[in-house]
């Protein structure tokens, strides 16, 4: 067994199970996107956990080949959920990737990466795609194959319709009887491209008896940053978002987007160095999904759901499933709406294939994983499906689009808003 130090000195908890500790279950191999696709035995948990294992116990390093090899994980940690030997295999994979000394993987990556370190500079870049969509110039653009000049052609598919951009006000009161406040993250893509979603969240949350804070100086929660191992940016911007909630006196921080929600956890990771200790602890304490929030506060006798009669499956992204499992809360809102049929999506222990920045940086295992998603959703032929993360939305709305299967997809807070009923008089 393969164990390292932590920086106090201590014995680290993380190991790398060898032959005699493994149980050779194979349920890792199971549940991970990549072999369930490749049937690549290095594109399974236990060959990366051999490079892993080369890197940190041998001290080698890796050929470029091997290093593919960690680089096409997905980071779902679906291996993790389900290994008997309770191994961290995330922090493993972190600690190998960087001791590698990795590049980013592209010029479109960093500018991508550029833009959304600053909100209104983001804010400006969709902005201008909107005119070029409104005009037909991405129409344009893609029949004439200047897109595999500029950009590759899988960014260009991703690329939704942008909707108008509205500017959130800085806070929202109650508009009933007040139970409290709550402040409200909005992340970099939701804020432009899932309004919507924000938007719902609001009314439903003001409804319901709570103030709405929406802090103007937020900033990206860094997953994108971190996940192509640039942390040093990852902490500015942590830095940022804890001082820009610290201002106001709320009773959670409710994210929409549940991978902005995994990264927004590692805060306590991040900023353990910061002299204000007592500010991050208020920040994680108070940190919720917004379903998971919703489902927990009692709602007035005078609000309610109306009924209605379609079939809905449920996504449950990988960020939302591992490590909390928080996916069941949507599931029992979603049962408070009378004649809904809400079924899981097949295999939702495998992860979609978007993996943050992971459908632009490998758009073939991508699409690859996202096609068995794809199959699965034209057999259960739904109305609508909900998920509760922007970017396997975007992800699967491009399958969905590519395949002409007549599906919406919604954030579960949009259909819960859309079947609000606020009743007035007393019964």
């Amino acid at each position: 067994m393969f164990m390292f130090d932590d920086e106090t000195g201590g014995t680290s908890q993380h190991f790398i199970p060898d032959a005699t500790e493994c149980r050779t279950c194979n349920m890792c191999a199971s549940h991970c996107p990549t072999f369930k696709t490749s049937r690549d035995a290095a594109e399974s948990p236990r060959g990366r956990l051999k490079l892993i294992s080369k890197m940190l116990e041998k001290e080698e390093s890796l050929n470029a080949e091997e290093l593919g090899h960690l680089e096409s994980c997905l980071q779902c940690r679906a291996c993790e959920s389900v290994c008997p030997s309770k191994m961290e295999y995330s922090k493993l994979l972190n600690s190998a990737l960087e001791q590698s000394d990795v590049s980013l993987a592209s010029p479109v990556i960093r500018a991508l990466l550029y833009a959304c370190s600053d909100k209104n500079r983001l804010q400006q870049l969709f902005a201008t795609l909107r005119v070029s969509q409104q005009w037909g110039l991405q129409t344009l653009a893609r029949r004439l194959g200047l897109f595999k000049i500029s950009l590759p052609a899988h960014f260009d598919h991703l690329l939704p319709k942008i909707p108008k951009q509205k500017r959130l006000e800085s806070f929202y009161p109650a508009a009933t009887q007040r139970h409290g406040a709550v402040g409200l993250f909005t992340g970099c893509f939701g804020s432009v491209l899932d309004q919507a979603t924000l938007t719902s969240a609001i009314e439903l949350l003001s409804q319901l008896g709570y103030d709405v804070h929406v802090p103007t100086a937020q900033q990206c929660c860094g997953a994108l940053h971190d996940h192509n191992h640039d942390r040093a940016t990852a902490k500015e911007l942590a830095a940022v978002n804890l001082n820009a909630f610290a201002e106001h006196e709320v009773d959670a921080i409710v994210y929409t987007a549940s991978g902005c929600g995994t990264m927004l956890k590692q805060y306590d990771e991040l900023l353990s160095e910061i002299s204000d200790s007592s500010a991050l602890n208020r920040f994680s304490t108070g940190l919720t999904d917004i379903c998971r929030f919703l489902n927990s506060i009692d709602w007035p006798e005078h609000i309610s759901l109306a009924p209605l009669s379609n079939k809905v499956a449920v996504h449950e992204p990988c960020s939302q499933r591992f490590p909390e499992a928080t996916q069941q809360h949507v599931y029992e809102l979603l049962a408070r709406i009378p004649g809904l049929e809400v079924t899981p999506l097949p295999e939702n222990n495998i992860c979609c294939g978007a993996g943050g920045s992971y459908m632009l940086t490998h758009p073939q295992q991508s699409e690859a994983i996202r096609a068995e998603k794809l199959k699965h959703i034209e057999q259960l032929s739904p109305r609508l499906l909900v998920t509760s993360n922007i970017g396997c939305a975007m992800h699967l709305a491009a399958g969905i689009d590519k395949e002409k299967l007549q599906v919406v997809i919604a954030h579960p807070v949009e259909l819960l808003a859309q079947q609000l009923q606020v009743r007035t008089t007393p019964v």
